[in-house]
């Protein structure tokens, strides 16, 4: 999101757009006409000077008032046009145009605020509607902007929120999915991430609430599913969950279960093979005692497989903690320039290292270069401990751990296990301040993070 808007207080901005509407709408012969209007800094109207100008010939309070006059004046173009006009809930700021439709997307209060005002709305809350949202976990989902929509999540939703009042009601005209494309490079990712949520959509927003079954759904679902078949659609099967990586370290013996969000079986191999329909199913947690490559994939009523799993499972010593008094901070090295990838910080003379107190440093996303940390952190007890980084290499006691170098990382999906005695252990870290497939490091989580038996992300206590 830019902080460069449309300037408020400039005429000429209402005659290019005037302009520019009175081009587009005899291209699209519908009712509506959507203009957006959503995250809308406000930061250079509140320096402008024809901004606040405009302010105060106007009799306009505050900076949301002016994003009311800017939506109004859209309005009345819009109408001289026979056009209803929809924007996202962010135009109720400062008080809503009369003949607005809302789009609701941040979440529900946007859509029940308007429909008791008595305007139409279009409910699309971010949590419930948003497709490019993750279906599973993010271990083994691809990386995309968040996660948390499960088929039955999506189902489930309600767009008639409680908060409605019964006679506004009939002002909920329906709800929406989006799905915005800046992490899905091709169609087949696309469908993958819309289907089968789109038919979840489908039949919450045509079902009265008392009719609505989920159980029934996923029934029913199966059947669909074959006719996506037919059509070649590339839809979303749930994948094996379990595990919080797909390197799973043990000393004596390590037990994995694994489940999926639809209930459905699951069948596995550990003899080098790729599993198919008729593979051994999974039906209790699987215990190992030597090195193995498990491959695991979700099963459905046609026969299909999901992506296949692939976990190496390997017997590890523990790695010896340290004897070492520590001190509070970490040392920094720093290189400036455009780098890329670790192997191109091989031969750099890094600069004289310092210390600081963490990982978060305050470079602005431009600052091209490369950070070195090394330090200490301390395990409470002998241990198998799952580590995550979004960052680009890190190394514990020596050993590389992860390796994201050249590769977009987000939502903390790159991970290992790793067997360590209760006390002191070394590491480094790289940190590579680049835009990786149009997307900066400096967006991603800082340093490195343990990873608890219910998925909470803690960044240690780092010393040198």
């Amino acid at each position: 999101m830019e902080d460069n808007v449309y300037c408020a207080g400039n005429d000429r901005v209402f005659n290019f757009l005037e302009d520019v509407i009175g081009e587009v709408v005899p291209l699209f012969p519908g009712k509506y006409f959507h203009i957006g209007g959503d995250e809308c800094p406000k930061i250079h109207w509140e320096v402008c000077r024809k901004c606040q100008h405009r302010m105060k010939e106007e009799g306009l309070k505050d900076e949301h008032e002016l994003q009311s006059y800017f939506v109004h004046r859209i309005e009345k173009i819009l109408l001289r046009h026979g056009r209803a006009m929809i924007g996202w809930d962010e135009i109720l700021e400062g008080g809503l145009a009369a003949s607005a439709t809302v789009m609701s997307w941040t979440g529900e209060e946007g859509g029940i605020t308007a429909a008791n005002m008595g305007h139409d709305v279009i409910m699309t809350p971010l949590n419930f509607a948003y497709y490019d949202a993750g279906q599973g976990a993010p271990e083994v989902e691809p990386i995309t902007i968040s996660f948390g929509i499960s088929l039955e999540k999506a189902y489930k939703y309600e767009p008639v929120a409680a908060g409605i009042s019964r006679e506004k009601s009939h002002h909920i005209l329906g709800a929406q999915a989006n799905l915005w494309t800046e992490y899905s490079p091709t169609a087949e990712h696309t469908e993958y991430l819309l289907y089968p949520r789109m038919l979840a959509m489908a039949e919450l927003t045509w079902t009265q609430k008392e009719n609505k079954d989920y159980t029934s759904f996923v029934q029913r679902l199966d059947n669909q599913l074959r006719r996506l078949d037919a059509h070649h659609i590339n839809y979303h099967i749930p994948l094996p969950e379990g595990p919080q990586a797909d390197y799973v370290a043990f000393v004596d013996k390590t037990t994995l279960t694994f489940h999926n969000s639809r209930n459905l079986p699951m069948v596995y191999t550990v003899d080098g093979t790729m599993p198919t329909a008729q593979s051994t199913l999974y039906t209790t947690p699987l215990v190992f005692m030597k090195n193995t490559t498990l491959r695991i994939a979700t099963l459905l009523p046609s026969g299909k497989l999901s992506r296949t799993r692939i976990i190496d499972v390997r017997k590890e010593k523990m790695r010896p903690a340290l004897r070492r008094k520590l001190v509070a901070g970490v040392e920094l090295q720093r290189i400036s320039g455009k780098y890329y990838y670790v192997t191109d910080l091989v031969d750099v003379n890094w600069e004289k290292p310092i210390i600081v107190p963490g990982f978060h440093l305050d470079v602005p996303p431009e600052a091209n270069g490369a950070f070195l940390y090394k330090g200490y952190f301390e395990v409470p007890a002998d241990g198998v401990y799952y580590i995550s980084s979004e960052m680009d290499q890190l190394k514990i006691d020596g050993e590389r751990i992860i390796n994201n170098s050249g590769k977009l990382i987000r939502h903390s999906v790159s991970r290992k296990s790793v067997a360590l005695k209760k006390g002191i252990h070394s590491f480094e870290l790289i940190y590579i301040n680049s835009n990786i497939g149009g997307y900066h490091r400096y967006w991603n989580k800082r340093g490195f993070q343990l990873i608890g038996e219910d998925g909470t992300l803690t960044t240690p206590e780092v010393y040198h």
